[in-house]
């Protein structure tokens, strides 16, 4: 099935495919040491960082691997984050970075709402999930919020930089199609 490409939009947002005049602005939440605490990834340290994680993920869509989108602020057109789906057989793996003075505004929950909508439009997807740092208290009411529900603890099940060399357990959230409202 042919999937749908983005732009998709939101009330307050719009999810596109990131451009590389967006990289100073990926610097701007990316670089930031509280937004990479609970993320697989480090803190961007230059612009090239950010260049270089573009150029990444524009080649894992072209390759359909995982299709990221860049978060803008539908008011002032900046970009204030990233989301993403990775397709597994039936299931959509989903994440999320938002800009920390976005915080607490309910972006990440609006943008994963629509990524579940996105991976739901393929008749082949039955299951969206995601996973949370157990500390990451934030991104698990996130997935609440979205309909997921926690279906347990995988321990040491991924490596947070920021956070030492040893995995860290994870949360695992779901939802099914069966138990989606659009």
């Amino acid at each position: 099935m042919k999937r749908e490409e983005p732009p998709f939009e939101t009330e307050r947002l719009i999810l596109r495919i990131h451009q590389w005049a967006d990289a100073e602005l990926v610097f701007s939440y990316a670089s930031n040491p509280e937004v990479a605490h609970f993320m697989p990834w480090k803190a961007h340290e230059t612009v090239d960082d950010s260049f270089e994680y573009i150029s990444r993920i524009r080649q894992e869509r072209k390759n359909g691997i995982r299709f990221d989108h860049a978060i803008v602020w539908k008011e002032s057109k900046e970009v204030i984050g990233s989301c993403s789906y990775r397709f597994r057989g039936h299931k959509a793996i989903l994440g999320y970075a938002i800009n920390q003075r976005f915080w607490g505004k309910g972006i990440a929950t609006e943008a994963a709402r629509k990524l579940v909508e996105v991976v739901f439009a393929d008749p082949a997807i039955l299951r969206a999930e995601a996973i949370c740092d157990v500390e990451n208290i934030g991104s698990a009411r996130v997935m609440e919020k979205v309909g997921m529900q926690r279906e347990g603890l995988l321990r040491q099940y991924i490596q947070i930089p920021a956070l030492g060399e040893l995995p860290k357990d994870v949360y695992m959230y779901s939802i099914l199609r069966s138990e989606w409202k659009e």
